[in-house]
């Protein structure tokens, strides 16, 4: 009798796995994850509308107060500007300042060398890209660009490579411009 019972339970078990294992259950399950998978995108979705919906919530009550604060300054703006009417005080808008512009110098190509320090090196790269054919062409117009913040001393370093004795013997024609 053990050996019956034990058969029929093999052969039950025999039976599950086939079924489990059928194309049937698989194809359902697949149907199954897919349709749990456009659930999740749709509840996305909506969170995602609640979360703009909210933010644009929050950014109209911030609009509404900005706007009452910019009312507000406006109405005391409007109640000083009374008073000075009031009190027959005059508009001079330029008073305190003074009415001179300063005038930028042009430079010149004068320097003076004692003065300056640690740009050797510097001037040493500019006056190798002036004196040395680097990209043989009898037309081309060389630029070489010298960048930085105001005070480091551009202007300085292009003096000092136009005043050098190398750049003085190289070249036939020189002229300093200020740009």
């Amino acid at each position: 009798m053990a050996f019956v019972g034990e058969a029929v339970l093999t052969a039950f078990i025999e039976t599950l796995f086939d079924k489990l294992a059928s194309s049937e259950l698989l194809h359902a399950g697949e149907v199954w994850l897919d349709d749990l998978r456009v659930l999740a995108y749709d509840v996305e979705d909506i969170l995602d509308d609640f979360a703009t919906e909210a933010l644009g919530r929050k950014l109209m009550a911030e609009t509404q107060a900005s706007t009452s604060k910019i009312e507000d300054i406006t109405s005391r703006l409007q109640d000083i500007s009374a008073q000075k009417n009031d009190l027959h005080l005059a508009e001079d808008i330029a008073a305190g300042r003074s009415t001179t512009t300063r005038e930028i110098l042009p430079t010149t190509c004068l320097v003076d060398e004692s003065r300056v320090c640690g740009r050797e090196t510097d001037k040493t790269a500019i006056l190798d890209l002036l004196l040395h054919d680097h990209e043989p062409s009898a037309d081309a117009v060389r630029v070489i660009p010298i960048i930085g913040m105001g005070g480091v001393g551009k202007t300085t370093l292009a003096q000092l490579a136009y005043n050098d004795d190398k750049a003085k013997s190289h070249f036939d024609l020189r002229v300093w411009a200020c740009l």
